[in-house]
């Protein structure tokens, strides 16, 4: 029955207008395979694999007059003499094609979900997982907690730049550690209890500090910048008066362009505000003064969000250029 049932799924013809299943699944087929025919095919017209990373070795001196190595990368579009000069750097190489089939899969998903963009995700959130892991690693608990309690060993081992400030106690000839480091070691901890579901709860403590303390932190720093600094912002003089160049005449003269934009400012702010005001009915004068705050907001809110927009617009740009530049090395654009 239930074969029967997946049977009559895939021969579906869906909505009335649009085209079956089958037709979908065999667009995105006969796709890929236009895709790897000419991936194939461009590889023979470039002579060899396209994507591969030229590097060039030079010197440099070092303060100790050492001579060490360093490689410079070739362009795409470099002269063969160049490229003879220097070598392929396989390394580089692997990397831009890695970069290439992940940027691939990710865009896939714009046909259907599929276990290529499934497995670009997940080593999305694993490598960045990974990565903030290790800085959280090097960056906090390194040296704020296993400097504190164990200076000595910290500056002999992973630590050798570590300065112990003069004047600390020794015991025995070593370093005495600061105990007051083992407070947020014993938070720390107390959070990891969270995977322990009989222990659970004394995640809650460590937790409840870090939320009211960020939230305290934060509260100061808006009040900062989005309302006092606004507030600021909006006191402007309303006629502008700036030196006068001209020799005869009065000392001072009028800046129209100024004076127009402090009061086209203070005017959107006002309306924008009266519109939520809500203890006053919104008709006739003060209403229409709502209206244009309400204009106001949507000018607000879609500049904001075209500007979301033409950021995610250039991250996509940046990636079809890699794509086709360093990746595909098409000649058109490469000149």
């Amino acid at each position: 029955m239930n074969q029967s049932a997946d049977m009559a799924s895939s021969t579906d013809p869906g909505v009335a207008g649009t085209p079956p299943r089958d037709f979908w699944w065999k667009f995105q087929i006969s796709l890929m395979v236009a895709g790897l025919c000419f991936l194939v095919g461009w590889g023979i017209y470039k002579q060899g694999l396209y994507g591969t990373v030229y590097v060039q070795a030079k010197t440099i001196k070092a303060k100790n007059n050492a001579e060490l190595p360093i490689y410079t990368e070739l362009k795409p579009n470099a002269t063969d003499e160049e490229k003879a000069k220097g070598f392929i750097s396989w390394q580089r190489t692997l990397g831009v094609w890695l970069a290439a089939a992940i940027t691939l899969a990710v865009f896939s998903s714009l046909f259907r979900d599929n276990m290529f963009y499934k497995l670009a995700e997940s080593l999305m959130v694993g490598v960045s997982a990974g990565y903030w892991f290790v800085v959280a690693f090097w960056s906090s608990l390194v040296p704020l907690v296993f400097a504190k309690l164990l200076p000595d060993l910290a500056q002999a081992t992973v630590l050798p730049g570590l300065q112990i400030p003069p004047g600390t106690w020794q015991i025995l000839g070593y370093t005495a550690p600061d105990l007051s480091a083992l407070f947020p070691l014993l938070l720390g901890a107390m959070l990891l209890a969270r995977l322990i579901p009989s222990y659970s709860w004394l995640a809650r403590w460590p937790l409840a500090l870090i939320v009211g303390t960020m939230a305290g932190l934060r509260l100061v720093l808006i009040i900062e910048s989005d309302f006092v600094e606004q507030i600021r912002s909006t006191i402007l003089p309303l006629i502008v008066m700036v030196p006068n160049s001209a020799e005869a005449g009065a000392p001072f003269k009028i800046d129209w362009l100024l004076s127009l934009r402090n009061t086209s400012i203070i005017a959107c702010v006002i309306s924008s505000l009266s519109y939520f005001i809500f203890s006053i009915e919104h008709r006739g004068a003060f209403g229409r003064l709502s209206r244009m705050g309400v204009f106001v907001l949507m000018i607000t809110f879609g500049a904001s969000f075209a500007y979301t927009v033409m950021g995610r617009i250039t991250l996509l740009t940046m990636r079809l250029e890699f794509l086709f530049k360093d990746w595909l090395q098409f000649d058109w654009l490469l000149n």
